[in-house]
């Protein structure tokens, strides 16, 4: 292919040139996106990106740079420039471009899938019919269909050659409701490998349910409460979690779980994991942006600290190896650890169960402000809302709180694990119940 001997070549210069190693990352990716309002088309766009990124490895200092043509000179250009980098740098010592050898799970391919624009159409159409069927919904301010395909291909001078075509279907809806002149919204989001995957009416249903469910909602008095999680509330406090298992973080000293592997942190009844072979997920890959074979990573079992993520360069630094979790956002930054599919583990209680056990408290199903969250400390003082929780059973709906706290110590609080999960896209998590919260309010 006239690819694999523009790219040898250039491995064949950087080498020449004087560098140890050299490694080239290409990636291309096509975005196409629908997205309607109000009855009508506001948005329709196919984005085509196409780039690659050089790392050049010298005398154990590692250099970078990019373009986006995938021509001889630019890609020498490219090197010249990695190469000079390099002599301003500090050396890495047992940093290393990954070798062949490696084992690669296969996963399924992905279905060939070009739909029409009628197809698309009818969808978001068949979303916002869904939102708007539902009490109170007076219009969509936005329903959207988002493809995205793309295809990645790592070669270095160690002789690794590897090649992934990934891709997901993904939609979101924005429902109003409005009620006696006060106006709310609501909105949600699913992916999913196939675009058959995706349930255009549950999605309207739900984003239409949040919004009405917000209507007439009280601020309730302040206080301590057992509290009922929602999975997407989980999710909202997973984001702030989740640092703290990055192994650059546990070197840098910028995490609360420095000093915690193999210690418990919460009950046993919770289990988190990070799995990038999960079947139908949409962030499944075979192998990182480095080239190493991916692997599941169990983070926290039974409430015990398992591991934390590496990419190929904190491992270095860490004295360890890579989890095969080195990724990028664009051919323009290096990798560094990132997640794939994250989730929380079901457990063994009904919701029914859990409102039983919490009798009177809240039911969260938001958090609000999760930019204010200290994702070291764990500390978090965030709006919430939902239900309140009376007689073991959900009546009206809250807004107006705050809950104050600290996301490790929550953990230590969990009681009980739903056994229902949905994933959102990557990542997914049950409801829980959360024996005390302290929530700030109506006095």
């Amino acid at each position: 292919m006239m690819i694999d001997r523009v790219l040898d070549n250039a491995l064949a210069y950087a080498l020449r040139a004087g560098a140890d190693q050299c490694e080239i990352f290409v990636n291309r990716s096509e975005v196409k996106r629908l997205v309607q309002g109000e009855g009508e088309v506001k948005e329709r766009e196919i984005a085509v990106n196409s780039g690659f990124s050089l790392k050049i490895l010298k005398d154990k200092r590692l250099g970078f740079s990019y373009g986006s043509l995938m021509e001889k000179q630019e890609l020498r250009d490219c090197i010249d420039k990695a190469m000079a980098a390099c002599d301003y740098l500090e050396p890495e010592p047992g940093f290393s471009f990954t070798a062949p050898g490696g084992v690669y799970m296969s996963l399924p391919s992905l279905p060939e899938e070009n739909l029409s624009y009628g197809k698309e159409l009818s969808f978001v159409e068949e979303l916002e019919k869904a939102a708007l069927a539902c009490e109170c919904i007076t219009k969509v301010d936005k329903a959207s269909l988002t493809s995205v395909r793309s295809s990645t291909l790592i070669k270095n001078s160690l002789g690794l050659e590897l090649e992934y075509d990934a891709g997901y279907h993904s939609a979101s809806v924005i429902a109003v409701a409005e009620d006696k002149g006060e106006i709310q919204t609501g909105g949600d989001f699913n992916a999913a490998p196939s675009f058959y995957g995706l349930d255009g009416i549950s999605l309207g249903q739900r984003a239409a349910f949040k919004a009405k469910n917000k209507l007439g909602a009280v601020t309730v008095p302040g206080g301590t409460y057992p509290v009922i999680l929602h999975g997407d509330a989980v999710l909202d406090i997973l984001s702030v979690i989740l640092p703290a298992f990055l192994g650059d973080n546990i070197r840098k000293g910028q995490s609360m779980l420095i000093g915690k592997l193999g210690h418990k942190i919460s009950q046993d009844a919770v289990s988190l994991y990070d799995d990038p072979l999960l079947p139908n997920a949409i962030a499944s890959v075979p192998f990182d942006d480095e080239g190493t074979p991916c692997r599941p990573n169990v983070l926290l079992e039974k409430g015990r600290v398992m591991s934390f993520l590496y990419d190929n360069m904190a491992a270095a630094k860490s004295g360890t190896k890579s989890t095969g979790s080195g990724f990028t956002a664009s051919t323009h930054a290096l990798p560094t650890a990132g997640f794939t599919n994250y989730y929380l583990a079901t457990g063994a209680s009904s919701l029914s169960e859990m409102l039983s056990k919490a009798r009177e408290g809240l039911y969260i199903r938001d958090f609000m402000g999760l930019h204010m969250a200290n994702g070291i400390s764990g500390d978090f003082s965030l709006g919430i809302s939902g239900n309140v929780i009376r007689d073991g059973e959900l009546k009206e709906g809250f807004r107006g709180n705050m809950a104050a706290g600290n996301v490790f110590e929550l953990l230590k609080n969990i009681e009980l694990v739903g056994n229902k999960q949905r994933f959102y896209g990557y990542r997914g998590a049950p409801d829980l119940l959360v024996n005390t919260l302290s929530v700030s309010g109506k006095d």
